[in-house]
This record gives C-alpha cells, sequence and structure tokens, in this order.
C-alpha cells in the first residue's frame, strides 16, 4: 500500500475493489466503508492531514484506525488481525474536549484484510464477554441505506467524534461511492478466520 496519493480519486480506486470484496464475504456497504478509510487516512494526502502520523497507517494497511485492543477478547477468534501492532498518536474525543493520546494500532498484511477485520469486528465483538451479544451485530452490518448504517455505528461508538457520521456522509455524497454497492459481479474476500470456516463457506469457495 502507498503512503502517499496524488488525489482523492486515486485513493478511492486504489482501496474500491478490496472493500468491495470484504463486503461482498460479511455484508456492510463499500460505500460507507470506502469513505471511512477516505475520513481515516486524509485521502492518503499528506497536505489533509492535521497528523502526520497517518503515514503508519498507510503503511501498515490499517484502512479505519482500528486499534489493537477492540472493546474485549470475546471476538479473536473470529478476527483475520495477524497480532502485530505499532504505537502512534491520535486525537479523541472525550466530554467534548479533544486531547490526544498515545494508543495502539493493528498492522494487517494487506487492505483487504483490514477491512475484513473492520466488518468482523462489528459483526461479532461484545462488551459481555466470549459469545455475549454483539455491540452491533448483523442487525446493524446488514442496513442498506448508508445514511442510516453510519449513523448507527457511530451512535453505538465506534468513533468519539460527534461529526463522525455527517463527515462519512459527505464523502459519500461528494464522490458517489454508492456506484460501488453493487456487488454482483464482486468476488468475495478469501479472508475468512478458521471458527467462522463452516459458516462462511459457499458453493465457489469449492
Amino acid at each position: 500500500m502507498k503512503t502517499s496519493f496524488s488525489s482523492e480519486q486515486e485513493f478511492i480506486k486504489t482501496i474500491a475493489p478490496a472493500a468491495q470484496k470484504a463486503c461482498k464475504r460479511y455484508g456492510y456497504l463499500p460505500s460507507v466503508l470506502i469513505a471511512q478509510a477516505c475520513l481515516e487516512n486524509g485521502y492518503g494526502i499528506p497536505s489533509y492531514w492535521d497528523n502526520a502520523e497517518i503515514k503508519y497507517l498507510l503503511q501498515y494497511n490499517n484502512m479505519v484506525g482500528q486499534k489493537a485492543e477492540l472493546l474485549t477478547s470475546s471476538w479473536y477468534d473470529k478476527s483475520v488481525w495477524p497480532g502485530k501492532s505499532f504505537n502512534k498518536n491520535t486525537p479523541e474525543v472525550y466530554s467534548g474536549q479533544q486531547v490526544t493520546i498515545n494508543d495502539s494500532f493493528r498492522i494487517f498484511d494487506d487492505i483487504e484484510q483490514s477491512f475484513c477485520d473492520f466488518i468482523l469486528f462489528l459483526l461479532y465483538a461484545s462488551n459481555y464477554g466470549y459469545n455475549g451479544k454483539p455491540k452491533y451485530g448483523k442487525e446493524v452490518v446488514d442496513i442498506k441505506d448508508p445514511a442510516t448504517l453510519i449513523k448507527e455505528v457511530g451512535g453505538r461508538g465506534y468513533a468519539t467524534g460527534s461529526t463522525y457520521p455527517s463527515s462519512v456522509m459527505k464523502i459519500v455524497n461528494k464522490h458517489n461511492l454508492t456506484q460501488y454497492d453493487d456487488l454482483s459481479t464482486v468476488e468475495a474476500s478469501n479472508y475468512v478466520p478458521d471458527a467462522l470456516s463452516n459458516q462462511y463457506k459457499t458453493s465457489e469457495d469449492n
């Protein structure tokens, strides 16, 4: 994965196929996933960045700002994260105040793996321990309206900033990202954790 891009369209065209493959396998709307990656990574354009350490997300194929620890270990057997991480400074919003903290973020082998891991987190991660009710779950992942989907993801706590859903939707609308939501000719990702291999095995995998 490149660590810098010259235009918004270059970044989108680079990441869109991987996002579509992940969404074909697990659900979720590519338009929203692509927009989230654009927001988290400033389209990979250094002049856009308010934090130069965004380059490390790109360097380590971390497309949606996934931290090493996400909720609890309840879903880790359903993750495709290889297990390595790196530390960087990141802005967070707590009680309406923005602060900068140093936190640990996931390293992925490629961007498709990162996208799959994010959706698996939404599907299976729980505040209540192993096999507890997911914080997001299939009911969120299967939402087919972009604005409703990102509102639910943001509202259930994925991002600390209150403007996160509206910022994502601005990107969806600006670049007409719903054009990527037709997955009829897309091949599903092969990133499937062992614990879910039977559930996600399809006829075309055989």
